[in-house]
């Protein structure tokens, strides 16, 4: 079961992840400089939504030091017909 993350830094002095859970709110500080990973491994994402009663618009975006991708879907709640 996932716990209430409480407030603080994302990543420990070694890279790893100080908590797991969830938050109704970012409250872990992100730092890209805690990643111990080589420049090339670390992958960014976001995830952007907005709903409404009849219509919803989702957009995760990708990114790495190479290239980023942001792929979209639309989705008509009535029809329950979703496009990407």
């Amino acid at each position: 079961m996932q716990t209430l993350m409480s407030p603080g830094p994302l990543l420990d002095d070694r890279g790893h992840l100080v908590e797991t859970g969830w938050a109704p709110s970012e409250i872990r500080k992100y730092r890209r400089s805690a990643i111990t990973a080589p420049k090339f491994r670390i992958k960014e994402w976001d995830y952007y939504c907005v709903l409404t009663a009849d219509y919803g618009i989702a957009s995760p975006t990708t990114g790495t030091w190479a290239c980023s991708e942001s792929p979209g879907s639309i989705s008509e709640h009535h029809t329950r017909s979703p496009k990407t």
